[in-house]
C-alpha cells in the first residue's frame, strides 16, 4: 500500500508526473520494437488526464 497523499499536493503531482514519464519511456521502447503503432503517443496524455479526472 503506498503512502497516503493529500489531493491537490505537491508531492502528488510529482508522483504523478513520475508515472507519466515511467510510462513514457516504457513506450519509446515498445515504439522502437513495433513502429506501427503512432496512437501510443497521445495515450500518456490520455491516461493521466483521465487517471485526474477519477481522482477529482
Amino acid at each position: 500500500v503506498e503512502d497516503f497523499i493529500p489531493m491537490g499536493s505537491k508531492e502528488e503531482t510529482e508522483r504523478l508526473k513520475r508515472k507519466g514519464l515511467n510510462l513514457e519511456k516504457e513506450q519509446g521502447k515498445k515504439q522502437k520494437l513495433s513502429e506501427e503503432a503512432p496512437e501510443i503517443e497521445t495515450s500518456t496524455k490520455e491516461f493521466t488526464e483521465e487517471k485526474m479526472k477519477e481522482m477529482m
